[in-house]
């Protein structure tokens, strides 16, 4: 099943409705968040059958550089004025700002990151990726055409411990009312427990 979802017109705010958390407050004069960073994480299947025992793998997540204000402006405008192709051919053009990968595997590269810092001192973190991702399943023609974006949503605290969710493939597109509507492929996104940074 599908689920759209509309949401305000930031991209980095969409990520924050998938993991069902608000923005956070604006970035405070001088707080900057240690780079780079390393984040280690459990995803578990939210569509497992009730009762039986849900999926689970390990995830990495590394956070190497921030995108700027300009580039989510930008990006926002490609996608209204040239649709969902437009803005991920727009992203295929930007460079790496982190990476997410699974045990065993090379990972895929992530072109958004945005970290925004909380009232307890820890970070709302987004990461956008401009292909579907998976590691647990061949994507159909269908799944790469139609949702070509992953999405990784993190709320960690002052320590760098904290909880979030993953999006393997969604689609995004600006409707009538100038709002930002997303769509997953699934019923839900992956539910990513144990979240700590790595020292």
């Amino acid at each position: 099943m599908l689920k759209p979802i509309c949401l305000r017109t930031a991209i980095i705010l969409v990520c924050a409705a998938v993991s069902g958390v608000a923005a956070q407050e604006a970035p405070k004069s001088g707080s900057k968040p240690t780079l780079p960073a390393k984040y280690e994480a459990t995803a578990f299947d939210q569509t497992a059958a009730l009762g039986s025992k849900s999926k689970s793998f390990g995830l990495t997540i590394y956070v190497n550089g921030l995108s700027s204000e300009a580039e989510i402006r930008e990006l926002r405008g490609v996608l209204k004025d040239k649709g969902q192709d437009g803005l991920v051919n727009a992203l295929q053009k930007m460079k790496d700002q982190g990476r997410l990968s699974s045990t065993g595997d090379t990972g895929y590269g992530m072109r958004l990151a945005t970290m925004l810092p909380k009232t307890d001192g820890g970070y709302h973190i987004v990461l956008v990726t401009d292909t579907p991702i998976n590691f647990l399943e061949g994507a159909s023609s269908k799944r790469s055409r139609d949702y070509p974006l992953g999405i990784v949503v993190l709320d960690v605290d002052k320590n760098g411990k904290g909880s979030g969710v993953f999006a393997p493939a969604c689609s995004l597109k600006i409707n009538e009312k100038d709002e930002l509507e997303m769509e997953r492929y699934g019923d839900k996104p992956y539910r990513l427990e144990n979240v700590r940074l790595q020292q």
